[in-house]
């Protein structure tokens, strides 16, 4: 039941008709908060307060302002892509110069959030991301379209920097137990590959 799930949610069968939540990755947010979970608890030894919901709210808005910028610069290969065809951008729903501003409110409004916290390590962290988002969808690094490097961004981001901020709101980052960083980052990882398995034949007939 659970793969089936899976399965639909990275060929975008689920919430097809909640487009403009899925322009900004609502779908993948739990994706975010499951390591964001893990290295909250294991920091503060609860299962929940307000700066869980707090700071998962900081990565959903980074994760949206991510999937935004990979809308922008994908948005020649998603017009010949048929598992995009929701994009606000391809659909002509929303311009180009519209998604940049969209991309611009995310993005600084997670940075802003990220000030609460009166913790310089969270904010590092949160920097981090943002550089990994930049390099990871931006020429011309585009890691996204590098074998290797689309996996090293996705387990630093993921499996590094996500925990990594929620423990950070309650305890030194340099204390992380640095055995959870090695289970996290494979577990992911090991999520992240059926996303790209569902296009291989689609990057192949465009060299991507």
């Amino acid at each position: 039941m659970a793969s089936q799930i899976f399965s639909r949610l990275i060929n975008n069968q689920l919430f097809t008709k909640l487009t403009w939540l899925r322009f900004i990755g609502f779908e993948f947010w739990m994706v975010g908060f499951t390591p964001f979970f893990i290295g909250f608890v294991v920091a503060s030894n609860k299962l929940y307060d307000f700066n869980l919901f707090y700071g998962f709210l900081v990565i959903a808005i980074l994760a949206s302002s991510t999937f935004v910028l990979n809308h922008i610069y994908d948005l020649e290969l998603d017009r010949k892509n048929p598992r995009k065809e929701f994009s606000l951008l391809v659909r002509g729903t929303i311009s180009t110069k519209n998604a940049w501003f969209l991309f611009l409110f995310l993005q600084i409004s997670c940075i802003v959030l990220s000030f609460y916290f009166f913790n310089n390590e969270f904010l590092l962290c949160i920097l981090g991301l943002t550089l990994i988002s930049f390099v990871y969808n931006i020429p011309p690094f585009r890691f996204k379209t590098k074998p290797g490097l689309d996996l090293v961004s996705n387990g630093l981001s993921l499996g590094f920097l996500i925990p990594l901020s929620a423990w950070s709101i309650y305890q030194p980052i340099i204390e992380f137990p640095k055995l959870y960083f090695f289970s996290i980052i494979c577990y992911l990882l090991a999520l992240y590959c059926p996303t790209m398995a569902v296009d291989v034949e689609f990057d192949r007939k465009f060299g991507t």
